[in-house]
């Protein structure tokens, strides 16, 4: 399927110089993934920054720089962990395994939700959400930006229907209930800036078990 919607030029832009934190990168980074045309967004502007960056008149060096890299360089380098094992009946991206996920927490009737090892400074968490076919997330709005890269079926929310490819960008003024596909399971891997703030206020009772 083709990629309907995608993340916003600045917000691409904020990933190719890594002002992202790490938990709105990896949304970012799974739609990527799927996405050539924004992937080479994002490479025109990595290379556009390089090319302001050799411009740059040369600054001296702080002292004891040189040393310190040099002695970074001598040493052993860490081994990255291995890529974790996905789920079963999930397709999930290379840097998603690459993070790492903690267990999947079931709610509700076949719904779960499995939040990744992903950094949560500034308040940001990223986690995988699976909702099954027919299914629903009752209204929620957010404390600040909610990203979201639909990995597996579709969802329908107050902007339309969101299949696999398409990245959803949601703010604190946007309050939406989503309705899952007749057709089959939603995966979607998503980033907030927060927990959810539930319409309901009896769902706030479940974050202690699903930290939504």
């Amino acid at each position: 399927m083709t990629n309907r919607t995608h993340p916003s030029e600045v917000l691409l832009a904020d990933y190719a110089s890594g002002a992202l934190p790490t938990a709105a990168g990896l949304t970012v980074s799974a739609h990527l993934s799927s996405c050539a045309a924004c992937a080479g967004k994002v490479d025109q502007l990595v290379e556009a920054g390089g090319v302001l960056l050799s411009g740059l008149p040369d600054a001296p060096l702080a002292r004891g720089a040189l040393a310190a890299t040099l002695a970074r360089l001598d040493s052993p380098a860490a081994q990255p962990a291995p890529p974790q094992k996905g789920l079963t009946g999930v397709d999930l991206p290379a840097v998603v395994l690459a993070v790492g996920f903690g267990p999947r927490r079931w709610f509700g009737r076949g719904a779960w939700v499995a939040h990744t090892k992903a950094s949560t400074a500034h308040g940001w968490r990223s986690f995988i959400l699976s909702l099954p076919a027919g299914g629903r997330l009752p209204a929620h709005g957010h404390r600040g930006l909610e990203l979201t890269a639909v990995l597996q079926g579709a969802f329908a929310d107050d902007t339309g229907w969101h299949g696999p490819g398409d990245f959803v960008t949601a703010d604190h003024a946007v309050e939406h209930d989503i309705v899952v596909s007749a057709q089959g399971r939603c995966v979607c891997l998503v980033s907030t800036q927060g927990p959810f703030l539930w319409r309901n206020p009896w769902l706030g009772a479940l974050r202690p078990l699903t930290g939504l």
